[in-house]
């Protein structure tokens, strides 16, 4: 049978791809990444040719899964302070190859900054035995993609051609696809400590809480738990029926006679207060819950 070659598919950035040249397109361009908790990150510079050569960094890359933001140092002439502030970020993971190894000194050598919250794919994937431990064999690794390093050593101090601009936009992207893929997180960070569901982002929290009716359920429920407890029968109805937490109660409501999301949070909340009377809802709703 005649050997058959199989070409590997390659990977390219296909969301929006923003260049920002001046200072004063910075704030729209990083509202575009706001709310994200892991961004991908990369530099590129003009490549020292000669030991003598010592050229600046010429651009820096922020990604998110559908963003990708590209800052030219050059044309801005230095470190504007709404970029530092995301790069020195407590809350936000820059996700990176070889960060540590080149990009890291290089921001502290030119601006003096020092990253925080960073990841190195590379030092990730070698812990889990991963080899080779490049960026293009990574990919294909672990995505099963080709990654296209031709233009890795092109200069990036000139005007940017359109191949460079996608190139430079994968590059940070890639790596922040190839962290998800080897420690994705097991759940959101952020939690609703009244109805008990998880949020990808603080954003996403805030409008949460914005639009719930959650202190008219708090209001009622320290009411109803003053009524218990003067009754002295909660925790013998705990004991007797079982104690749950509010979540469960919340699915319970959704996933009985009810179609998913058929009703609002504000009835669901609602559901669950009239029914204080019933014997197994008043254990279900145990003063262990949290709010």
């Amino acid at each position: 049978m005649a050997n058959r070659q199989y070409k590997i598919p390659k990977i390219d950035f296909n969301g929006k791809i923003s260049v920002v040249e001046h200072e004063d397109e910075i704030e729209a361009a990083l509202r575009e990444l706001e709310g994200e908790e892991f961004i991908g990150f990369d530099m590129e510079w003009k490549p020292n040719q000669c030991p003598t050569d010592n050229h600046k960094i010429a651009l820096i890359q922020l990604s998110s899964a559908t963003v990708c933001v590209l800052f030219r140092m050059l044309k801005m002439g230095g470190m504007p302070q709404k970029l530092k502030d995301i790069l020195c970020s407590e809350s936000v993971t820059k996700i990176g190859h070889t960060v540590n190894e080149s990009d890291a000194i290089r921001l502290w050598e030119e601006y003096g900054i020092v990253l925080n919250r960073i990841v190195d794919v590379k030092d990730l994937a070698s812990q889990m035995g991963f080899y080779p431990l490049g960026l293009k064999p990574l990919t294909y690794q672990i995505l099963g993609f080709h990654l296209d390093k031709s233009l890795a050593m092109s200069d990036w101090s000139s005007e940017l051609t359109p191949e460079q601009i996608l190139y430079a936009a994968t590059d940070a992207w890639v790596t922040r696809e190839v962290f998800l893929r080897l420690a994705p997180p097991k759940k959101p960070a952020l939690q609703c400590r009244t109805c008990l569901r998880y949020y990808k982002n603080k954003k996403e929290l805030d409008q949460h809480l914005r639009v719930s009716n959650h202190f008219v359920f708090r209001q009622k429920r320290k009411k109803y738990l003053q009524w218990s407890s003067s009754l002295g029968s909660s925790q013998q109805m705990n004991m007797m029926c079982g104690t749950n937490t509010t979540e469960m109660m919340y699915n319970n409501l959704q996933h009985s006679h009810m179609q998913p999301n058929m009703y609002s949070e504000e009835t669901l909340m609602n559901s669950i207060m009239t029914g204080l009377g019933n014997p197994i809802i008043h254990g279900m709703i145990s003063s262990e819950c949290t709010l």
